[in-house]
């Protein structure tokens, strides 16, 4: 189900089983406002994605590889709204094979990953098995301590984004590291 602000009018998707919640307060992660969701199917929530106008395209591509169908929804929607094309991987094997396919123009990657970590993904990467030069914008909500920032700077990450981020600062990380 898509949502809208009633304030800001960024659309969000939500699981189908918040429709039954009467109670249910969304805080908006753009502007922070808070509604219930009947104001927010009132602002024209239940729209689909067909039904809406597109963000123009960029022509770039971003690679999202995390575990989490949630977080690669999410992602997803924040991004591929801008107009950035989004391919997904469940695990950091999937993202190494990724590479080479797609070609992104940006990895977006989870450290807490099955089957090959993240921080072993970093290390095919930077030396020189995959796309050596695709910059590299880590997200996680496990390991945020500077120690574990410090140690991704030096295996070769560019940016470090703890996972309770606002859009905008998601945006903001993403046009840099893409060279917008």
């Amino acid at each position: 189900m898509i949502v809208r602000c009633p304030q800001c009018k960024k659309q969000y998707r939500l699981d189908e089983s918040y429709r039954e919640r009467e109670d249910l307060v969304i805080k908006c992660p753009n502007c922070e406002n808070r509604f219930g969701l009947s104001e927010a199917e009132a602002a024209g929530g239940e729209e689909t994605r067909e039904e809406q106008s597109p963000a123009p395209a960029t022509g770039r591509k971003i690679l999202l590889a995390d575990d989490s169908q949630f977080f690669r929804s999410m992602v997803g929607d924040i991004l591929s709204g801008e107009g950035y094309e989004i391919a997904f991987a469940e695990d950091g094997e999937e993202a190494l094979n990724m590479l080479h396919s797609h070609a992104p123009d940006l990895l977006i990657l989870d450290l807490h990953l099955p089957k090959i970590s993240g921080f072993d993904v970093i290390k095919e990467i930077r030396r020189g098995k995959v796309k050596s030069d695709v910059p590299i914008l880590v997200m996680s909500s496990v390991y945020t301590e500077s120690s574990h920032v410090m140690a991704l700077d030096t295996l070769g990450a560019n940016q470090f984004v703890d996972k309770k981020f606002k859009p905008a600062y998601l945006l903001e990380k993403v046009r840099k590291l893409i060279g917008e």
